[in-house]
């Protein structure tokens, strides 16, 4: 238990330090979220009350039983509508997953050290794909885990009736819920390691063997975590209190996930913006070791120094053979000259 500790100590003491951006980062990707219900509402049903209403339900209303507001719109919408609803929706989501990607790299930096907005978009622009392309892989491989357990559920509704009626709820709720959080472990470490650089494959791969090797630590750190996510419970406030210790959740499971990999102090964190004409097969919050190769990259200045000494040998040698040529031939002139001077003299 206090091992577990340590880590939420860790995770608040960075939340604090990074207060402004966490929540910023936040506020992006909410607020992106909000405008896509708002506009599927608005063009499924035409009428702005309902559509704020219908919003309202959707984010901020809990886990309530309270369904008449929100069966009330859909009774008014057409199948049209509903399906234009359905189609802001789903881009709405894809789009907020892709946006996640940002405030992972935001809270993996500020396990570091103080992290800025900066971080946030360079790390949405190196790592969003492979970031949705790995929730959508997670998304696969649970749901062919859970489906065997909703066809179960389905068929002892049908097999008894009575199962269906609300005083049954949450049983059927927990047989759904409690394989999920059995299973949560194994999963729960990918997407850090996803933001930080490596393939989905391998980080899916590390992800099973860190559950694997660490199943009651990860497991006791998700209870803590899902225990203090029963505020959304709580109409409105219950919500923004999500939307506030969301990152403080994923600052926690950050430093876990660092701290088992040991990169929180091998590696240093970057600041500046990332090159996007760069290319980059590592985490752009992680200074490139390469980096360190840039002293040995002056080796082509040694071979020049080398060859200039057999330059100069060569022309040296070349003036030798130039004199020597001269010379010959100077003395070869000046024979026949004596020799006429003598015969003159006789």
């Amino acid at each position: 238990m206090c091992a577990i500790l340590k880590y939420f100590r860790k995770g608040f003491e960075s939340y604090k330090r990074n207060f402004g951006t966490l929540i910023l980062a936040t506020l992006i990707v909410f607020i992106i979220l909000f405008s896509f219900i708002l506009l599927g509402f608005l063009a499924g049903t035409g009428n702005v009350e309902q559509s704020l209403k219908g919003s309202y339900y959707l984010l901020f209303s809990g886990n309530t039983d309270n369904t008449e507001l929100i069966s009330e719109i859909f009774e008014s919408m057409n199948l049209s509508g509903f399906g234009i609803l359905m189609i802001f929706f789903t881009l709405g989501l894809f789009i907020t997953i892709f946006l996640q990607a940002g405030l992972w790299g935001v809270c993996l930096k500020s396990i570091a050290k103080k992290a800025d907005m900066n971080v946030f978009f360079n790390t949405i622009r190196e790592r969003g794909i492979s970031y949705l392309t790995a929730n959508l892989l997670i998304w696969l491989i649970l749901i062919a885990i859970i489906s065997p357990i909703l066809i179960i559920e389905t068929i002892l509704i049908i097999s008894f009736p009575v199962l269906a009626s609300q005083e049954y709820s949450i049983f059927l709720m927990l047989i759904y819920l409690i394989p999920m959080l059995l299973i949560t472990p194994f999963f729960i470490l990918i997407l850090p390691g996803v933001v930080l650089g490596k393939k989905v494959s391998e980080s899916i791969e590390q992800g099973f063997s860190f559950g694997k090797e660490n199943y009651g630590e990860l497991l006791l750190l998700i209870l803590i975590i899902y225990s203090f996510d029963l505020v959304s419970l709580i109409p409105f406030i219950g919500t923004l209190l999500i939307y506030l210790l969301t990152p403080l959740w994923m600052l926690i499971v950050c430093s876990y996930y660092l701290e088992k990999t040991g990169k929180s102090e091998k590696e240093e964190l970057i600041t500046k913006p990332v090159n996007i004409l760069e290319k980059r097969t590592i985490s752009p919050l992680i200074k490139p070791k390469t980096q360190v190769k840039k002293t040995t990259t002056k080796k082509p200045i040694k071979r020049k120094t080398v060859v200039k000494p057999k330059t100069s040998v060569k022309k040296i040698a070349v003036k030798k053979l130039v004199r020597k040529k001269t010379a010959a031939k100077s003395k070869t002139v000046k024979k026949p000259i004596a020799k006429k001077l003598k015969g003159g003299k006789k």
